[in-house]
């Protein structure tokens, strides 16, 4: 997450469980779009986009080991 958010990617809180599993989450990238973007729109109109890092999302694949940690994977895509 550190490393992410220095290039200004940031993305919700992840909850891990028992056993192994996957999770998928979206990135945002400083904050999302907030704002007239200049296409056309109405005035008045603004967007309003939290989730605007080209549509990817960062997935974890985790699993509990024996000693009891977990060992966990990240990928983004």
């Amino acid at each position: 997450r550190q490393k992410l958010m220095r290039i200004g990617v940031t993305f919700p809180s992840v909850e891990i469980y028992e056993g192994e599993g996957d999770v998928s989450v979206p990135l945002t990238q400083y904050g999302g779009r907030y704002g007239n973007d200049g296409s056309g729109t109405e005035d008045g109109q603004l967007i309003n986009d939290p989730h605007n890092a080209n549509g990817l999302s960062i997935n974890f694949n985790y699993m509990k080991l024996d000693n009891g940690s977990c060992k966990v994977f990240a990928k983004i895509a």
